[in-house]
């Protein structure tokens, strides 16, 4: 039974809302919408969702990071009790499937289950994985103890790993393996940033934001455009900054453009006035 945290406000929230759906089951007198035997319920529990579409850019920073470290000579320093700490993620079209087992299994219903992958991993296992995705070998995370926080968001909750026995046992639930989830995670990535050039600016920022200094965000840009253009994508190094500089240039060129007409104009006119004389 998971108890109350003050500290965690998102989850104790969560867990007031799981006790109210719980407790309309059997005390429906009130509940409008409900039948005289309160409304059936499934809760379903999962860990950090992993797949397309995830809007944290807690994978995408990893994931970067593995692309360039070299390029840009950046380690990856993680607080020491990270090293050994297991992790569960969800794959995200587990999740989905999990939806419709519930809606699909009456037999199931008012009961919560956990929703997770079967395997679990360490930061550095899932950088390492990743890394053998994009074809890199040699990926090391450090571990430090005068580091205390993560650069990004996994794991999100630190109640340990999940049991998804009961999910197998009455959902029928049968999670994607470890390794092809984190295969389709890195491969939906990858196409998004070479084909997607408004994500991969927004992805871009996030990771220079969370792991780079200021002054090193021209080598990231020299590191995407080589990377890039090695797989035949054109990649414009300049700033968004200076295409406007550019169009502001242009506009004044056009204004004085018109100046010179305008002038032009006055001067032909006056001759012509002249000649009338």
């Amino acid at each position: 039974k998971l108890k109350k945290i003050e500290s965690q406000p998102y989850g104790s929230q969560i867990l007031e809302a799981e006790e109210f759906i719980k407790k309309q089951r059997s005390a429906s007198e009130g509940m409008i919408w409900n039948s005289a035997k309160g409304t059936p319920w499934v809760i379903l529990r999962p860990a950090d969702v992993i797949g397309p579409m995830d809007p944290t850019y807690a994978w995408s920073n990893l994931q970067f990071w593995t692309m360039f470290q070299k390029n840009l000579d950046i380690s990856l320093e993680l607080p020491l009790d990270a090293e050994d700490r297991q992790m569960s993620f969800t794959f995200v079209e587990d999740l989905a499937d999990a939806f419709l087992l519930a809606i699909q299994t009456p037999a199931a219903w008012d009961n919560v289950y956990n929703i997770a992958l079967e395997d679990t991993f360490t930061l550095s296992e899932l950088c390492v994985d990743i890394g053998k995705e994009l074809g890199f070998e040699d990926i090391e995370v450090l571990y430090d103890e005068d580091h205390d926080e993560l650069p990004f968001t996994y794991p999100s909750a630190l109640h340990g790993t999940m049991d998804i026995s009961k999910a197998r046992e009455k959902l029928g639930f049968v999670p994607t393996a470890g390794s092809d989830a984190v295969e389709e995670t890195v491969q939906w990535y990858l196409d998004i940033f070479m084909t997607d050039a408004e994500e991969r600016a927004a992805m871009l920022a996030q990771f220079a934001e969370d792991f780079l200094p200021d002054d090193r965000e021209n080598d990231l840009l020299r590191a995407v455009a080589e990377f890039l253009e090695h797989n035949g994508i054109e990649f414009d190094l300049r700033p968004e900054d200076d295409d406007e500089d550019e169009d502001d240039d242009e506009d004044e060129d056009d204004y004085d453009d018109e100046d010179e007409d305008e002038e032009d104009d006055e001067d032909e006119n006056e001759d012509e006035d002249e000649d009338e004389d």
